[in-house]
């Protein structure tokens, strides 16, 4: 199931999305044991890929980071926040699905994961 991130974002605004990587066991899992990291973000309502991020490489890329730490932060950039149904009113959400997904390397046991996250963007008028 998806976790609601509790910020509304303005379309077209760029954010700060950050979490800390967490195996099954709960330990920290570090950008050392991190063999691949994807991000794809779609539209909710219909599918549609944003800002070409469909399983975009994201290993320390495309305005990703990861730490030793295994603190992962993305940097949200204007088009990851674009309304996508144009026929929205002003003031409407339009929910995005960011999916992050994960494999290790060097870890026991060696593990793929993913977590996805709902991201509201509210639809502004004249914005271009």
């Amino acid at each position: 199931m998806a976790t609601t991130l509790a910020k509304i974002i303005d379309e077209k605004e760029t954010a700060v999305f950050s979490g800390t990587l967490k195996a099954s066991s709960t330990a920290v899992i570090p950008v050392a044991n991190i063999a691949t990291a994807k991000l794809t973000l779609y539209n909710e309502a219909n599918g549609a890929i944003i800002n070409s991020r469909d399983a975009q490489n994201v290993l320390n890329q495309n305005n990703v980071t990861i730490t030793s730490g295994g603190i992962l932060t993305w940097d949200l950039q204007v088009n990851d926040n674009v309304i996508v149904d144009t026929t929205l009113e002003a003031g409407a959400i339009e929910n995005h699905i960011a999916l992050f997904q994960f494999t290790t390397v060097a870890t026991t046991p060696l593990e793929t994961f993913h977590d996805e996250f709902v991201i509201q963007v509210k639809s502004l008028t004249k914005i271009s």
